[in-house]
């Protein structure tokens, strides 16, 4: 029963920065980057104290995640400007030029405005999806034992 409940507190202990970094971007005024980097640091505090992770480990944790992240942004900046390119040349650009005519950016901004505080509804779905992460996730650990 000891492993049990000691799973069960990496677990919690493993999902605190997760939840730090969803409570910090949805419930308060934060940017992103002050709750991006709150939750950085609470996930090396817990990997150096909890864990017993080194600080060479924590630094080369920290450049493999940043490296691996901007390597995904440059691929889709990349895909972007290629698909970009494909368009005009082929002259697809101006066909979608006109379909996006300005009736339809009336049409889109009305229809936003119709569907009110969406950081409200926003909300009333991420707590329960979250809660239901959580009870997943203990539920998937404790039939894996």
């Amino acid at each position: 029963m000891a492993t049990d409940t000691s799973m069960l507190v990496n677990l919690g202990l493993g999902l605190l920065p997760v939840l730090w970094l969803l409570v910090a971007m949805v419930a308060t005024p934060l940017p992103a980057y002050v709750s991006s980097l709150g939750a950085l640091a609470l996930s090396l505090v817990l990997a150096c104290a909890w864990w017993g992770l080194g600080a060479p480990e924590a630094t080369g944790a920290i450049l493999e995640g940043t490296a691996f992240a901007l390597w995904n942004v440059c691929l889709v900046i990349v895909a972007a400007l290629f698909a970009y390119d494909l368009l005009a040349h082929t002259g697809s650009l101006d066909v979608i030029g006109k379909a996006l005519s300005t009736q339809c950016v009336a049409i889109g901004t009305g229809a936003t405005g119709l569907s009110g505080n969406e950081s409200q509804v926003f909300r009333r779905v991420l707590i329960p999806a979250v809660a239901c992460l959580v009870v997943a996730s203990a539920l998937c650990l404790w039939l894996a034992t």
